[in-house]
Protein backbone atom coordinates (compact mmCIF):
# COMPACT_ATOMS: atom_id res chain seq x y z
CA UNK A 1 0.00 0.00 0.00
CA UNK A 2 1.61 3.42 -0.66
CA UNK A 3 2.47 5.20 1.96
CA UNK A 4 0.13 8.20 0.28
CA UNK A 5 -2.53 5.79 -0.23
CA UNK A 6 -2.01 4.46 3.74
CA UNK A 7 -2.24 7.95 5.22
CA UNK A 8 -5.58 9.40 2.89
CA UNK A 9 -7.03 5.70 3.43
CA UNK A 10 -6.96 6.76 7.69
CA UNK A 11 -8.95 9.95 7.53
CA UNK A 12 -11.64 7.47 7.23
CA UNK A 13 -11.36 5.70 10.50
CA UNK A 14 -10.45 8.53 12.07
CA UNK A 15 -13.68 9.38 12.36
CA UNK A 16 -14.66 6.66 14.86
CA UNK A 17 -12.71 8.55 17.11
CA UNK A 18 -14.79 11.57 16.23
CA UNK A 19 -18.45 10.01 16.61
CA UNK A 20 -19.81 8.89 19.67
CA UNK A 21 -21.99 6.17 20.86
CA UNK A 22 -24.53 6.02 22.80
CA UNK A 23 -22.89 4.44 25.76
CA UNK A 24 -21.49 7.25 28.69
CA UNK A 25 -17.84 6.34 30.27
CA UNK A 26 -17.29 6.70 33.96
CA UNK A 27 -15.88 10.04 33.40
CA UNK A 28 -19.27 11.17 32.66
CA UNK A 29 -18.71 11.78 28.46
CA UNK A 30 -19.95 9.75 25.43
CA UNK A 31 -17.58 6.73 24.31
CA UNK A 32 -16.51 7.08 21.02
CA UNK A 33 -16.83 4.10 18.69
CA UNK A 34 -13.10 3.98 18.29
CA UNK A 35 -13.08 3.45 22.15
CA UNK A 36 -15.41 0.85 22.30
CA UNK A 37 -13.88 -1.00 19.22
CA UNK A 38 -10.34 -0.50 21.16
CA UNK A 39 -11.82 -2.32 24.49
CA UNK A 40 -13.50 -4.74 22.52
CA UNK A 41 -10.27 -6.06 20.81
CA UNK A 42 -8.76 -6.36 24.03
CA UNK A 43 -11.19 -8.60 25.24
CA UNK A 44 -10.87 -10.88 22.86
CA UNK A 45 -6.99 -11.08 23.12
CA UNK A 46 -7.44 -11.31 27.62
CA UNK A 47 -9.33 -14.48 26.67
CA UNK A 48 -6.93 -16.38 24.31
CA UNK A 49 -6.53 -18.84 26.90
CA UNK A 50 -10.50 -19.68 27.43
CA UNK A 51 -10.57 -20.24 23.32
CA UNK A 52 -7.59 -22.02 22.59
CA UNK A 53 -9.05 -23.84 19.64
CA UNK A 54 -10.09 -20.12 17.85
CA UNK A 55 -8.05 -18.25 15.64
CA UNK A 56 -7.90 -14.95 17.79
CA UNK A 57 -6.16 -12.78 15.47
CA UNK A 58 -8.93 -13.08 13.32
CA UNK A 59 -11.27 -12.49 16.21
CA UNK A 60 -9.15 -9.53 17.20
CA UNK A 61 -9.12 -7.68 13.79
CA UNK A 62 -13.09 -8.43 14.01
CA UNK A 63 -13.28 -6.40 16.89
CA UNK A 64 -11.47 -3.52 15.57
CA UNK A 65 -13.07 -3.44 12.35
CA UNK A 66 -16.84 -3.95 12.59
CA UNK A 67 -18.03 -0.51 12.98
CA UNK A 68 -16.32 0.83 10.44
CA UNK A 69 -19.08 1.54 8.70
CA UNK A 70 -20.07 4.09 11.68
CA UNK A 71 -16.97 6.41 10.50
CA UNK A 72 -19.91 7.43 7.52
CA UNK A 73 -23.19 7.02 9.42
CA UNK A 74 -22.51 7.48 12.80
CA UNK A 75 -23.81 5.17 16.03
CA UNK A 76 -26.98 4.18 15.76
CA UNK A 77 -28.25 2.04 19.16
CA UNK A 78 -30.00 -1.34 18.47
CA UNK A 79 -33.39 -0.57 19.72
CA UNK A 80 -32.94 2.28 17.08
CA UNK A 81 -31.78 0.13 13.95
CA UNK A 82 -34.10 -0.51 11.15
CA UNK A 83 -33.29 -2.39 8.09
CA UNK A 84 -32.85 1.21 6.12
CA UNK A 85 -30.01 2.09 9.03
CA UNK A 86 -28.25 -1.97 8.02
CA UNK A 87 -28.56 -1.14 4.91
CA UNK A 88 -26.73 2.39 4.76
CA UNK A 89 -24.34 0.60 6.95
CA UNK A 90 -22.96 -2.32 5.24
CA UNK A 91 -23.05 0.10 1.73
CA UNK A 92 -20.64 2.75 3.54
CA UNK A 93 -18.61 -0.36 4.32
CA UNK A 94 -18.72 -1.69 1.11
CA UNK A 95 -17.89 1.81 -0.70
CA UNK A 96 -15.09 2.39 2.02
CA UNK A 97 -13.25 -0.93 1.59
CA UNK A 98 -13.39 -0.43 -2.44
CA UNK A 99 -11.13 2.49 -1.69
CA UNK A 100 -8.29 -0.20 -0.40
CA UNK A 101 -6.17 -2.06 -3.00
CA UNK A 102 -8.02 -5.03 -4.29
CA UNK A 103 -6.05 -7.48 -2.24
CA UNK A 104 -6.83 -5.78 0.79
CA UNK A 105 -10.03 -4.80 0.15
CA UNK A 106 -10.80 -8.27 -1.04
CA UNK A 107 -9.58 -9.78 2.20
CA UNK A 108 -11.64 -7.36 4.40
CA UNK A 109 -15.07 -7.86 2.47
CA UNK A 110 -14.44 -11.60 3.37
CA UNK A 111 -14.29 -11.14 7.09
CA UNK A 112 -17.05 -8.18 7.05
CA UNK A 113 -19.17 -11.69 5.08
CA UNK A 114 -18.19 -13.86 7.92
CA UNK A 115 -19.16 -11.35 10.85
CA UNK A 116 -22.18 -11.23 9.01
CA UNK A 117 -23.16 -14.18 8.52
CA UNK A 118 -21.85 -15.44 12.19
CA UNK A 119 -21.24 -19.49 10.64
CA UNK A 120 -17.80 -19.95 12.45
CA UNK A 121 -16.76 -19.67 15.96
CA UNK A 122 -14.71 -16.29 15.80
CA UNK A 123 -17.44 -14.74 14.38
CA UNK A 124 -20.03 -15.53 17.25
CA UNK A 125 -17.08 -14.84 19.82
CA UNK A 126 -16.79 -11.42 18.44
CA UNK A 127 -20.34 -10.69 18.39
CA UNK A 128 -21.15 -12.10 21.93
CA UNK A 129 -17.75 -9.89 23.15
CA UNK A 130 -19.71 -6.74 20.85
CA UNK A 131 -22.55 -7.23 23.50
CA UNK A 132 -21.03 -7.53 26.36
CA UNK A 133 -19.00 -4.35 26.14
CA UNK A 134 -21.88 -2.15 25.31
CA UNK A 135 -23.40 -3.65 29.18
CA UNK A 136 -19.80 -3.41 30.87
CA UNK A 137 -19.64 -0.07 29.77
CA UNK A 138 -23.07 0.57 30.84
CA UNK A 139 -22.89 -0.18 33.93
CA UNK A 140 -19.50 1.85 34.15
CA UNK A 141 -21.57 4.83 33.36
CA UNK A 142 -24.01 6.73 35.68
CA UNK A 143 -27.21 4.90 35.59
CA UNK A 144 -29.10 8.42 34.57
CA UNK A 145 -27.30 8.16 31.64
CA UNK A 146 -29.85 4.93 30.90
CA UNK A 147 -32.93 4.86 28.77
CA UNK A 148 -36.01 4.03 30.48
CA UNK A 149 -35.66 0.66 28.55
CA UNK A 150 -32.25 0.19 29.83
CA UNK A 151 -33.64 -1.06 32.77
CA UNK A 152 -34.89 -4.31 31.31
CA UNK A 153 -33.11 -4.38 28.30
CA UNK A 154 -29.49 -4.83 29.53
CA UNK A 155 -30.41 -7.43 32.36
CA UNK A 156 -31.38 -9.75 28.67
CA UNK A 157 -29.32 -7.75 26.05
CA UNK A 158 -26.29 -10.97 24.32
CA UNK A 159 -28.30 -13.75 26.18
CA UNK A 160 -29.17 -15.56 22.50
CA UNK A 161 -25.14 -14.64 21.49
CA UNK A 162 -23.39 -15.92 24.46
CA UNK A 163 -25.81 -19.28 24.63
CA UNK A 164 -22.85 -21.53 22.15
CA UNK A 165 -20.42 -20.90 25.08
CA UNK A 166 -20.81 -22.35 29.05
CA UNK A 167 -17.97 -19.14 29.74
CA UNK A 168 -20.15 -16.42 28.16
CA UNK A 169 -22.94 -17.32 29.82
CA UNK A 170 -21.24 -17.27 33.09
CA UNK A 171 -19.48 -14.36 31.67
CA UNK A 172 -23.15 -12.86 30.86
CA UNK A 173 -24.52 -13.57 34.42
CA UNK A 174 -21.63 -11.46 36.03
CA UNK A 175 -22.28 -8.63 34.19
CA UNK A 176 -26.31 -9.12 34.91
CA UNK A 177 -25.14 -8.86 38.33
CA UNK A 178 -23.45 -5.90 37.96
CA UNK A 179 -26.88 -4.65 36.53
CA UNK A 180 -28.89 -5.34 38.99
CA UNK A 181 -27.00 -3.79 41.66
CA UNK A 182 -26.85 -0.82 39.95
CA UNK A 183 -30.50 -0.58 39.42
CA UNK A 184 -31.36 -1.95 42.89
CA UNK A 185 -28.88 0.88 44.44
CA UNK A 186 -30.86 3.77 41.82
CA UNK A 187 -34.13 2.20 43.21
CA UNK A 188 -33.00 3.43 46.92
CA UNK A 189 -32.08 6.65 45.96
CA UNK A 190 -35.58 7.07 43.98
CA UNK A 191 -37.29 5.60 46.67
CA UNK A 192 -35.76 8.60 49.13
CA UNK A 193 -36.72 10.83 46.35
CA UNK A 194 -39.74 9.19 46.33
CA UNK A 195 -40.75 10.30 49.53
CA UNK A 196 -39.55 13.44 50.14
CA UNK A 197 -41.58 14.37 47.16
CA UNK A 198 -44.68 13.33 48.61
CA UNK A 199 -44.32 14.39 52.06
CA UNK A 200 -44.18 18.42 50.54
CA UNK A 201 -46.60 17.46 48.00
CA UNK A 202 -49.43 16.28 50.50
CA UNK A 203 -48.33 19.58 52.39
CA UNK A 204 -48.98 21.64 49.12
CA UNK A 205 -45.64 23.38 49.91
CA UNK A 206 -45.39 24.65 46.54
CA UNK A 207 -41.81 26.39 47.13
CA UNK A 208 -40.21 24.00 49.21
CA UNK A 209 -41.39 21.34 46.72
CA UNK A 210 -39.95 23.33 43.53
CA UNK A 211 -36.50 23.83 45.18
CA UNK A 212 -36.41 20.00 46.37
CA UNK A 213 -36.71 19.12 42.57
CA UNK A 214 -34.62 21.75 41.08
CA UNK A 215 -32.09 21.09 43.38
CA UNK A 216 -32.04 17.51 42.70
CA UNK A 217 -31.72 18.31 38.97
CA UNK A 218 -29.26 20.60 39.22
CA UNK A 219 -26.73 18.05 41.97
CA UNK A 220 -27.67 15.52 39.21
CA UNK A 221 -29.27 12.85 41.70
CA UNK A 222 -31.95 12.93 39.96
CA UNK A 223 -32.62 12.44 36.16
CA UNK A 224 -35.51 14.77 34.31
CA UNK A 225 -36.61 11.71 32.53
CA UNK A 226 -36.94 9.54 36.07
CA UNK A 227 -38.25 13.04 37.57
CA UNK A 228 -41.37 12.92 35.12
CA UNK A 229 -41.96 9.05 34.41
CA UNK A 230 -41.56 7.85 37.44
CA UNK A 231 -42.45 10.91 39.97
CA UNK A 232 -44.61 13.39 38.57
CA UNK A 233 -46.75 10.85 36.51
CA UNK A 234 -47.59 8.86 39.26
CA UNK A 235 -47.97 11.83 41.95
CA UNK A 236 -51.00 13.24 38.86
CA UNK A 237 -52.38 9.52 38.10
CA UNK A 238 -52.98 8.63 41.87
CA UNK A 239 -54.00 11.84 43.45
CA UNK A 240 -56.89 10.48 46.63
CA UNK A 241 -58.81 13.03 48.10
CA UNK A 242 -58.11 12.22 51.77
CA UNK A 243 -60.39 15.49 53.32
CA UNK A 244 -63.55 14.36 55.06
CA UNK A 245 -64.78 17.44 53.67
CA UNK A 246 -65.65 16.41 49.92
CA UNK A 247 -66.66 19.85 48.80
CA UNK A 248 -62.66 20.88 48.49
CA UNK A 249 -61.50 17.80 46.61
CA UNK A 250 -61.68 19.01 43.64
CA UNK A 251 -59.84 22.15 44.62
CA UNK A 252 -56.98 20.28 46.23
CA UNK A 253 -56.74 18.23 43.00
CA UNK A 254 -56.38 21.59 40.98
CA UNK A 255 -53.39 23.44 43.54
CA UNK A 256 -51.70 20.43 42.96
CA UNK A 257 -51.75 20.28 39.59
CA UNK A 258 -50.56 23.56 39.18
CA UNK A 259 -47.44 22.35 41.21
CA UNK A 260 -47.04 19.73 38.94
CA UNK A 261 -47.24 22.31 36.32
CA UNK A 262 -44.74 24.60 37.83
CA UNK A 263 -41.98 21.93 38.33
CA UNK A 264 -42.24 21.14 34.25
CA UNK A 265 -41.93 24.80 33.17
CA UNK A 266 -39.16 25.34 35.45
CA UNK A 267 -37.43 22.21 35.08
CA UNK A 268 -37.11 23.17 31.02
CA UNK A 269 -33.48 23.63 30.97
CA UNK A 270 -32.90 20.41 32.33
CA UNK A 271 -35.36 18.55 29.48
CA UNK A 272 -32.87 20.40 26.40
CA UNK A 273 -29.85 19.22 28.71
CA UNK A 274 -30.50 15.86 28.35
CA UNK A 275 -31.28 16.27 24.60
CA UNK A 276 -28.25 17.64 23.82
CA UNK A 277 -26.46 14.82 26.60
CA UNK A 278 -27.60 12.09 24.31
CA UNK A 279 -26.60 13.87 20.78
CA UNK A 280 -30.47 13.38 19.93
CA UNK A 281 -31.22 16.86 17.44
CA UNK A 282 -33.41 16.00 14.82
CA UNK A 283 -34.90 17.65 11.65
CA UNK A 284 -38.12 16.67 12.76
CA UNK A 285 -41.33 18.70 14.12
CA UNK A 286 -43.76 17.95 15.91
CA UNK A 287 -46.97 20.27 16.96
CA UNK A 288 -48.99 18.96 20.48
CA UNK A 289 -52.39 20.05 20.61
CA UNK A 290 -55.79 19.41 22.80
CA UNK A 291 -59.07 19.20 20.44
CA UNK A 292 -61.52 22.47 21.01
CA UNK A 293 -63.06 22.40 24.85
CA UNK A 294 -60.20 20.20 26.36
CA UNK A 295 -58.89 21.62 29.09
CA UNK A 296 -56.85 19.01 31.08
CA UNK A 297 -53.28 20.17 29.02
CA UNK A 298 -50.29 19.05 31.76
CA UNK A 299 -49.92 15.72 30.47
CA UNK A 300 -49.57 17.02 26.50
CA UNK A 301 -47.46 19.88 28.15
CA UNK A 302 -45.13 16.87 29.16
CA UNK A 303 -45.26 14.91 26.19
CA UNK A 304 -43.72 18.12 24.24
CA UNK A 305 -40.94 17.52 26.30
CA UNK A 306 -40.55 13.98 25.76
CA UNK A 307 -40.72 15.03 22.12
CA UNK A 308 -38.25 17.59 22.76
CA UNK A 309 -35.86 14.56 24.56
CA UNK A 310 -36.00 12.58 21.53
CA UNK A 311 -34.76 15.63 19.04
CA UNK A 312 -37.73 17.06 17.88
CA UNK A 313 -38.80 20.67 17.37
CA UNK A 314 -41.84 20.47 19.59
CA UNK A 315 -44.43 23.16 19.71
CA UNK A 316 -47.19 23.65 22.11
CA UNK A 317 -50.01 26.07 22.06
CA UNK A 318 -51.89 24.76 25.55
CA UNK A 319 -55.54 23.62 26.24
CA UNK A 320 -58.58 24.08 24.44
CA UNK A 321 -56.62 24.39 20.69
CA UNK A 322 -58.70 26.52 18.68
CA UNK A 323 -59.09 24.21 15.72
CA UNK A 324 -59.36 26.48 12.97
CA UNK A 325 -56.29 29.01 13.87
CA UNK A 326 -54.26 25.48 14.38
CA UNK A 327 -55.52 24.34 10.36
CA UNK A 328 -54.57 27.71 9.44
CA UNK A 329 -51.10 27.61 10.65
CA UNK A 330 -50.21 24.04 9.85
CA UNK A 331 -49.72 24.43 6.14
CA UNK A 332 -46.78 27.05 7.61
CA UNK A 333 -45.62 24.87 10.68
CA UNK A 334 -45.48 21.78 8.01
CA UNK A 335 -44.87 19.18 10.69
CA UNK A 336 -43.25 16.17 10.47
CA UNK A 337 -45.38 14.65 13.29
CA UNK A 338 -48.88 15.89 14.81
CA UNK A 339 -49.96 14.57 18.49
CA UNK A 340 -53.64 14.97 19.94
CA UNK A 341 -53.93 14.69 23.28
CA UNK A 342 -57.62 13.56 24.53
CA UNK A 343 -58.69 13.52 27.83
CA UNK A 344 -62.45 13.43 27.50
CA UNK A 345 -63.87 10.47 25.70
CA UNK A 346 -66.77 12.89 24.48
CA UNK A 347 -63.47 14.81 22.45
CA UNK A 348 -62.97 11.74 20.50
CA UNK A 349 -65.33 12.59 17.58
CA UNK A 350 -63.87 16.43 17.11
CA UNK A 351 -60.30 14.51 17.27
CA UNK A 352 -61.44 11.90 14.58
CA UNK A 353 -62.44 14.96 12.42
CA UNK A 354 -59.10 17.00 12.88
CA UNK A 355 -57.34 13.85 12.15
CA UNK A 356 -59.16 14.06 8.75
CA UNK A 357 -58.66 17.02 7.47
CA UNK A 358 -55.06 17.30 8.23
CA UNK A 359 -54.54 14.31 6.60
CA UNK A 360 -56.30 16.04 3.38
CA UNK A 361 -54.75 19.19 3.68
CA UNK A 362 -50.99 18.44 3.58
CA UNK A 363 -49.29 17.37 1.05
CA UNK A 364 -46.68 15.02 2.70
CA UNK A 365 -47.04 11.93 4.61
CA UNK A 366 -47.64 13.72 8.52
CA UNK A 367 -47.79 10.97 10.95
CA UNK A 368 -50.95 11.33 13.45
CA UNK A 369 -50.04 10.22 16.85
CA UNK A 370 -52.89 10.41 20.11
CA UNK A 371 -52.64 9.66 23.67
CA UNK A 372 -54.60 10.36 27.19
CA UNK A 373 -56.73 9.01 29.07
CA UNK A 374 -59.47 9.02 26.25
CA UNK A 375 -57.61 5.76 25.07
CA UNK A 376 -56.77 3.84 28.59
CA UNK A 377 -59.49 0.93 27.76
CA UNK A 378 -59.29 0.23 24.12
CA UNK A 379 -55.62 0.17 22.68
CA UNK A 380 -57.33 -0.16 19.25
CA UNK A 381 -59.39 2.92 19.38
CA UNK A 382 -56.78 5.49 17.83
CA UNK A 383 -57.40 3.79 14.86
CA UNK A 384 -60.65 3.84 14.58
CA UNK A 385 -60.23 8.01 14.33
CA UNK A 386 -57.39 7.55 12.11
CA UNK A 387 -54.62 8.17 13.95
CA UNK A 388 -51.06 6.41 12.97
CA UNK A 389 -49.64 5.48 16.44
CA UNK A 390 -51.27 5.25 20.18
CA UNK A 391 -48.28 6.69 22.53
CA UNK A 392 -48.80 5.56 26.05
CA UNK A 393 -44.98 6.24 27.05
CA UNK A 394 -41.88 7.84 26.44
CA UNK A 395 -40.86 5.17 24.64
CA UNK A 396 -43.74 5.11 22.37
CA UNK A 397 -43.08 8.68 21.58
CA UNK A 398 -39.44 7.96 20.87
CA UNK A 399 -40.05 5.14 18.11
CA UNK A 400 -42.54 7.51 16.75
CA UNK A 401 -39.78 9.68 16.64
CA UNK A 402 -37.34 7.28 15.35
CA UNK A 403 -39.66 5.93 12.37
CA UNK A 404 -40.34 9.46 11.44
CA UNK A 405 -36.66 10.50 11.48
Amino acid sequence: MEPREFIDFLKIPEKLKCNTRHSWTSSNRRESVAEHSFRLGLMADLLRTEFPNLNMEKVIRMCLWHDLGEAITGDIPSFYKNENHEELENEAIENTLNILPKNIGTDLKSLFQEMSELSTDEAKLYKALDKLECIIQHNEADIKTWLPLEYTENLSYGEHEVAWSAYLMKLKEEIKKDSIKKINQEVFVMEEFKNKFLELFEQEDKEALVSYCLSCLENNTMDVLDLYIKILTPALNDMVCKLEDKRICIWKEHVKTGIVRTIVEASYPYITKKRDSLGAKKDVTAVVICPPEEYHDLGARMVVDFFTICGCHAIFVGSNTPYQDFYNAIDVIRPDIVAVSVSNYYNLVVTKKIISDVKVAMDYPVKIVVGGAAFTEDDDKYKMIGADYLAKTFEDIRMVVEARN
